[in-house]
């Protein structure tokens, strides 16, 4: 085979291969309330169980033990694409008003580009939880809150940081990513509300329709089977025993 069509069969063979992770994920179902708090607990409390850094100090495991936190924390609580939460930074964050700007995502080069710009609002529980992190990390405002410091982590850090996590909580690593807690999120927004446009909104999307319908509106696996269940009422009830 020629160079040239080797590397176009390549090329067509890698996109297949996104395209069936991307399909895999998009059948996940969404985690539920129970394995987050399982997750954050993990990642605040266990940083020094789970990389075997025993030999380090009690304030440096719980240094990073908080990283590891807002690095769950993030997605789940704000929404964000991985390409906006590794480059949210500590001056990002107005926790008097409650709210979060965000502006930026990353690029392969590394450069910062100016993404969907809006706020995204944050609630008396998320206020108090990014107020400890950030207390106990002491970050400057041009600190990068999933480094906690002047320098970024590239959105593949994060997406091992999340399966770290997943495997230190006992959960299967393959079902957790950064983006779940986008679905995560929008799912939710869209249950209190009932409104797809409200719903996209939070999620800063330009598409208000048809995308978020079939992306974001996930539920966990024990829904799916009691509503299918439930659904399935169409069959005759099994015959009396007693009946001739």
């Amino acid at each position: 085979m020629d160079p040239e069509s080797e590397r176009i069969q390549r090329k067509i063979s890698d996109r297949f291969k996104l395209k069936r992770i991307e399909l895999r994920r998009s059948n996940m179902p969404s985690p539920t309330d129970e394995e987050i708090d399982k997750l954050l607990k993990t990642a605040k409390d266990g940083y020094g169980i789970l990389y075997g850094k025993k030999t380090c100090g009690f304030l440096r495991r719980r240094w990073w033990g908080y990283i590891y936190y807002l690095r769950i924390l993030v997605p789940f609580s704000l929404g964000v694409r991985t390409s906006e939460a590794v480059f949210l930074q500590r001056g990002d964050f107005d926790l008097d008003k409650g709210r979060v700007m965000v502006d930026k995502a990353y690029t392969k080069s590394g450069e910062p580009k100016r993404g969907s710009v809006g706020t995204q609002p944050l609630n008396k529980t998320t206020k108090a939880c990014f107020r400890e992190a950030f207390d106990a990390l002491d970050l400057k405002d041009d600190d990068f809150v999933l480094s906690g410091s002047p320098d970024y982590i590239r959105p593949g850090m994060l997406r091992f940081s999340f399966k770290e996590v997943a495997k230190a909580t006992g959960l299967d690593p393959k079902r957790f990513f950064p983006y779940m807690g986008r679905y995560k999120y929008g799912t939710a927004v869209k249950r209190f509300t009932k409104d797809d446009v409200m719903a996209a909104s939070a999620l800063r999307h330009r598409d208000r329709g048809e995308t978020f319908r079939t992306s974001y509106d996930r539920f966990t696996e024990d829904e799916r089977n009691q509503a299918i269940a439930e659904a399935i009422d169409y069959l005759p009830p099994p015959p009396d025993e007693d009946s001739p």
